[in-house]
This record gives structure tokens, sequence and C-alpha cells, in this order.
């Protein structure tokens, strides 16, 4: 009778948790796992399983501090991105009791939250609204100033080509932050390399012809202001001109 009650007293003291929330935990860092039990007396970590399934056997008694039992597992055990659980035996000598702690790897050490990729897919659609939105606009705005359509002789100077030219530089600017944006989410969050990679390349690319492409823009906006400074002041001096 009294190997029994002590018996149900350990089975109601000893206290593991069978299975830790998931946190996020950074790629190839180390991690401490703590457990803390009522009345055990040892604690091994006894297997750690990968995001791809593999699982590999330990034998690792954890150190203890009250009731607080601790061991840090080295940062090649984390590797893989995906969920990683490390397997947990403790006991009081009489009683054993399984758990496991279990982490979602991530590049950043942060999971895609709902409200997160809410956020992100918001920003990225206004992103991509702008952008095409931007291109439409510039595409419709005409490049000429305005002319007589029987004579071709132009009649006024039209300022609007300006702005279709900068509609057509936001709209550059707009796919080099939407590039961006796709690269660090699918580096961040996203287990596809192929899909991050691409996504840098692209984005490398767009920064890449950046300057040339800024450059070329600056001659063509001078050169028109200076011809439409010449076109100008021959209209005004009631000279007809074409172009």
């Amino acid at each position: 009778m009294k190997k029994l009650t002590i018996i149900l007293m350990s089975m109601l003291m000893l206290s593991l948790v069978g299975a830790v929330d998931f946190q996020a935990h950074k790629q190839d860092t180390a991690l401490t796992v703590v457990v803390t039990s009522n009345n055990a007396t040892q604690c091994n970590i006894t297997y750690i399983q990968s995001p791809n399934g593999t699982q590999t056997a330990f034998s690792i008694i954890m150190g203890k501090s009250g009731q607080v039992f601790s061991s840090t597992m080295a940062s090649g055990n984390f590797s893989q991105i995906g969920t990683t659980c490390v397997g947990i035996t403790c006991t009081d000598s009489i009683q054993i009791e399984t758990g496991t702690v279990c982490r979602d790897v991530s590049v950043i050490g942060q999971t895609l939250s709902g409200a997160k990729s809410s956020t992100y897919i918001i920003i990225i659609i206004i992103s991509l609204l702008i952008f095409v939105g931007l291109i439409i606009l510039g595409l419709a705005l005409p490049s000429k100033n305005d002319s007589d359509e029987m004579t071709g002789y132009i009649i006024a100077v039209s300022n609007i080509k300006y702005v279709k030219m900068l509609c057509l530089a936001f709209a550059y600017l707009v796919a080099i932050f939407i590039a961006y944006l796709s690269w660090m989410l699918s580096y961040a969050y996203l287990d596809m390399q192929f899909l991050a990679d691409m996504f840098r390349i692209l984005f490398y690319g767009e920064l890449i012809a950046l300057l040339p492409l800024f450059i070329i823009f600056t001659y063509i906006l001078i050169a028109n202001k200076v011809r439409d400074m010449k076109i100008g002041e021959m209209l005004s001096r009631g000279l007809k001109t074409k172009g």
C-alpha cells in the first residue's frame, strides 16, 4: 500500500509536457532545450527529428538546476528549413515520461503569421496595381508635341510627354521593389530556394541596369527639353516646324 501510494504520488508530481508549442528558431544556430519537471531526477535528450523526417538518436544527459533541466544542441542540428523536433525522456526512478520540443527553423528565425502574410499580400497586390497602372498610363500618354493632323506642323509644345517618361521611370522603380520584396519573402519564409534565387537574380539585374537607364533617361529628358525650348521659341516668332 505504501509503495502504491509513492507510485501514485510520483505519477502526479512528475510533469513533462508531451508536446511543447512550436516556436521560431534561426537556421544554423544552437538551441538550448529547457524542460521543467516537478519531480524528475534525470532528463535525457534521446533523438532529433529533422524536417525531412530523418531521426538521429542521442543519449544526452541534461543538466539540472532545481526542477529545470537544460542542454544546448549544436547549430548543425538546425541547418534544414522546417520543423525540427527534439525528443526528451524524464524519469524519477519509478516513472518514465517522454515529450518533444519542436521548433520551426527559418532563415531569419521568424514564422510567417497570418497577420504578417496578410500584410505582405496586401503590399504586393498594391505594388502590382501601382506598377500596372503606371505602365498603362505611361504607354497611353502621348510622346510628341501637339501637331496639326493635316499638315503635321507642331502647333503647341506639350509637357504631357514628360509625365509619360516619369510614369515609366516610377514603374521601373516599383518593379525593383516588387522583385526585392518577393526575394526576401521567398528567402525568409518559403522553403523554395529556386524561387528565391530567381527573384534575387531579377532584383540584382534590375538594380545593375538602373544606372545606365538613369543616364539614358536623363539624356532623353534634357534633349527633349532643349528641343521644346527651341520649338517654343520658333512658335513664338510665328515659324512652323515638324517633329
